[in-house]
């Protein structure tokens, strides 16, 4: 059906935007040369080891961060109402 091609095309974009995220982190891990292990490599450690001189990109960590968050929550959000109108019954 045509709400599941959305699903799935809202799907992948969330997974770009994750992949897009993680080579965003991995590149500020670097440039900085923070020393941090590639699964050490998250917000927390990256803001923990950033020199106090980068708060502006502390907030630009955070806003990567928060970006696919909202994304996906605000598609959970259009999944339950679509499911809860009674337009989809099972997942085939």
């Amino acid at each position: 059906s045509r709400h599941e091609w959305i699903r799935i095309a809202l799907d992948v974009l969330l997974s770009r935007l994750t992949s897009i995220r993680d080579c965003a982190f991995f590149l500020i891990s670097e440039v900085y040369e923070l020393g941090l292990n590639p699964r050490q490599v998250f917000k927390k450690n990256l803001k923990r080891k950033l020199p106090d001189s980068e708060q502006d990109l502390n907030k630009q960590i955070d806003i990567i961060s928060n970006l696919g968050r909202d994304f996906r929550n605000e598609r959970d959000a259009d999944f339950k109402f679509f499911v809860s109108d009674g337009q989809e019954t099972t997942d085939n």
